[in-house]
């Protein structure tokens, strides 16, 4: 049985910055930790399925990942750092939204479908942040601008 090194030190990184999260956000209010609390544990368990998955990989299992298991990181990697951006600039409910259509019309969907994703997702994420867990969501740079002007 071959270890993976490189997977297990990486998974390590991320439970370890998850870990760091829960303990930092224990101090907090119940209605300010709840879910920076709930997304730590989330993470942290994902970590740790990696760790134990990177232990019980097979040598033909090993052999298959030296071919490149992640073709597209890079793409996924620029698509994560473009939506930074966006949300600073838009906020999450428009942010989201745009990131969305944007992905799915850059990835050959039709624009009505591409913008009925983007509208499902600024609905969803209002009715479970907004409405359900009550939290406040940051509007964006250029909301609160335009919000001055007027």
């Amino acid at each position: 049985m071959q270890i993976d090194k490189k997977n297990i030190l990486v998974a390590s990184g991320i439970a370890l910055f998850f870990l760091i999260v829960i303990i930092t956000v224990l101090p907090y209010p119940a209605a300010a930790k709840r879910l920076p609390l709930l997304l730590g544990i989330i993470g942290l368990i994902l970590a740790v399925l990696i760790i134990i998955q990177s232990y019980r990989l097979t040598p033909k299992e090993t052999q298959l990942e030296g071919k490149n298991p992640y073709p597209n990181l890079y793409k996924a990697l620029i698509w994560m750092f473009i939506i930074l951006p966006v949300l600073f600039l838009l906020g999450f409910h428009l942010g989201l939204g745009f990131y969305t259509f944007l992905y799915c019309r850059l990835h050959r969907g039709r624009w009505w479908e591409s913008l009925l994703a983007g509208l499902s997702v600024i609905l969803f994420v209002h009715i479970i942040f907004v409405v359900l867990l009550k939290t406040w969501i940051p509007r964006g740079l250029l909301f609160d601008l335009l919000i001055e002007r007027m």
